[in-house]
């Protein structure tokens, strides 16, 4: 059994989780990058807070919270960049957390293939 080893979707987990890394630095950069673009267009800024993305998906509790009250309150003072970066710690731990079950899977595959053969 080699040690380079592809996942179900055809990316190794270190080149998926480094894709993912990517993806949360240009997301985290570009939010600001459209603001300022909003802001010299307009002449408005627009702040975008960790509910901002929550509304736009339609969370109704983003929008008109019945509960939680304290915690809509903190996720509207922070800033949707610090959000993305806060969320990318657990990203990357079920993106590793995918990998170790899909390579339990396929061992536990390749050893009943390999029974089955001792068997036969």
């Amino acid at each position: 059994m080699t040690n380079y080893r592809m996942t179900l979707a055809g990316i190794s987990a270190d080149f998926r989780t480094e894709i993912l890394g990517i993806l949360v630095i240009i997301s985290a950069l570009a939010v600001p990058a459209v603001q300022i673009y909003m802001y010299l267009r307009s002449g408005d800024w627009q702040s975008w807070s960790v509910i901002t993305p929550l509304s736009w998906a339609g969370l109704g509790w983003a929008v008109n919270p019945q509960s939680w009250y304290g915690l809509h309150q903190v996720l509207d003072w922070v800033h949707v960049s610090f959000g993305i970066i806060a969320v990318s710690p657990l990203l990357f731990y079920l993106s590793q957390l995918y990998y170790e079950v899909d390579v339990a899977i396929e061992n536990a595959a390749d050893e009943a293939k390999a029974e089955e053969s001792r068997n036969s």
